[in-house]
């Protein structure tokens, strides 16, 4: 088992079976993947053992909503939970571009506006989420980003942390840029190019989150069985936000058609899954539009 928190000179190769739980790129040719037994991960995502998060203050959480929207309810009902918990925000609503998969665009251009101010890490969580419990690992996060990223290319930008560094700036500003070139591609897909593309030729460390830190839509009696069988045992691992994914419903309302994250193009996918930088990716290189 590999910690996120092993100062990175002392960082070992990934153990066979192992998922991937970091990456530290460092394009002088060093780079080096950090792992973890899902148990283990789960361990200290619980705070039970290392992996980043040092105990310091929160980042800043952020998230917009459309006015007249059912995301605006969703919204306060975010505001709500993050009260609960003590957690600092900023949400603020934002004006509708007139369809939904116009308005995702407005993602990269909010959290770069309040990243750039912010002067501390931002994480940014959509605003059809809730917080079920304190997210503790984020707090003092050491890590550049933080997300996840399922079968080693799939990323899904529901809660997504930015660091102070300047990389993330670079991140940022690319994925702001790409957003606005290529509205028709979904946000967390373009996220993923940006990423690579700015990594190619710049150091940062990025922690790969698993997707159990997420409960998402599904009948009760699996929460009960999990809140009886699983989680007290390790096995499973306690959600710390509830993910409602009313962008279903919304895109079908909208009729919207775009290009979303699993259009992802069979090369850009290896490059993704090896870590392999040696080629910089477009749009239309980057993804199959069906």
């Amino acid at each position: 088992m590999v910690g996120l928190g092993t100062p990175a000179g002392q960082v070992a190769g990934p153990a066979p079976g192992d998922p991937v739980t970091g990456f530290i790129r460092q394009p002088d040719g060093t780079d080096q993947r950090q792992t973890m037994t899902r148990r283990d991960q789960y361990a200290a995502l619980n705070g039970h053992g290392p992996m980043g998060g040092q105990g310091g203050p929160p980042p800043l959480y952020v998230s917009y909503f459309t006015p007249g929207s059912a995301y605006e309810t969703l919204a306060r009902q975010l505001r709500q939970s993050l009260d609960a918990h003590a957690l600092p925000y900023r949400i603020e609503p934002r004006p509708s571009r007139g369809s939904w998969v116009a308005n995702t665009c407005i993602k990269p251009e909010f959290i770069a506006e309040i990243w750039s101010g912010a002067q501390r890490p931002v994480c940014w969580i959509d605003a059809d989420a809730a917080v079920l419990r304190p997210p503790g690992f984020l707090n003092g996060c050491i890590a550049d980003f933080a997300f996840v990223r399922r079968h080693g290319w799939y990323d899904i930008s529901s809660l997504v942390y930015f660091g102070t560094a300047p990389v993330c700036g670079e991140v940022l500003a690319e994925w702001v840029r790409l957003a606005q070139s290529a509205p028709h591609v979904w946000d967390q897909a373009l996220l993923t190019l940006a990423w690579h593309r700015v990594l190619g030729s710049s150091p940062a460390y990025t922690w790969f989150l698993p997707d159990s830190i997420f409960r998402f839509p599904r009948p009760h009696i699996r929460d009960l069985r999990d809140r009886l069988l699983y989680y007290p045992t390790g096995r499973k691992l306690r959600p710390f936000f509830d993910q409602k994914q009313a962008s279903r419903s919304q895109k079908r309302a909208d009729g919207a058609r775009e290009t979303p994250s699993d259009a992802v193009s069979p090369l850009f996918r290896d490059h993704l899954q090896s870590f392999d930088f040696s080629q910089s990716f477009s749009v239309r290189t980057a993804f199959v539009d069906d």
